[in-house]
């Protein structure tokens, strides 16, 4: 595998990708990749293990942080989650997905999901049908990432 060509490096879940033990992985793909590269690394945590990372493998680093707002209008830096921020799930049959997304849906119309979806194939199946269900359905940046 020739990687000269290579232009742009994106490695999400890095936090996750560091508590499995891939570190030192990481590292040496790191330093055989070309310098002269973009590289995103995303993490919804800023760890230790992430600075470290960042300091080994990105030169020139741009941080992108959400600031919370504290109802005032100002804005917190210190929280690193958005306190409204809810994560929630659900276990359901295979062939229950679908439905139990689409009650979802209905049942919150006002608000913003981020869903993940573990397949390039789940993600096509899912945006195939929530263009068929919903005239007004786009699927966002960053999806078929999988």
């Amino acid at each position: 595998l020739s990687v000269r060509g290579l232009e742009v490096l994106v490695l999400d879940e890095a936090d996750r990708l560091l508590d499995l033990g891939f570190e030192r992985s990481l590292g040496g793909i790191l330093q055989k990749l070309p310098k002269q590269r973009r590289t995103g690394l995303f993490s919804a945590t800023q760890t230790e293990e992430v600075e470290q990372l960042v300091r080994a493998g990105l030169r020139n680093p741009v941080r992108v942080t959400v600031k919370v707002e504290d109802g005032g209008g100002g804005s917190r830096s210190r929280r690193k989650t958005p306190a409204a921020l809810r994560n929630l799930y659900m276990v359901c049959a295979d062939d229950q997905k679908l439905s139990q997304f689409v009650h979802f849906l209905a049942q919150h119309p006002d608000s913003k999901f981020l869903v993940y979806v573990s397949t390039c194939a789940g993600v096509e199946f899912f945006a195939r049908a929530l263009e068929l269900l919903y005239a007004d359905f786009v699927l966002g940046a960053g999806a078929g990432a999988g």
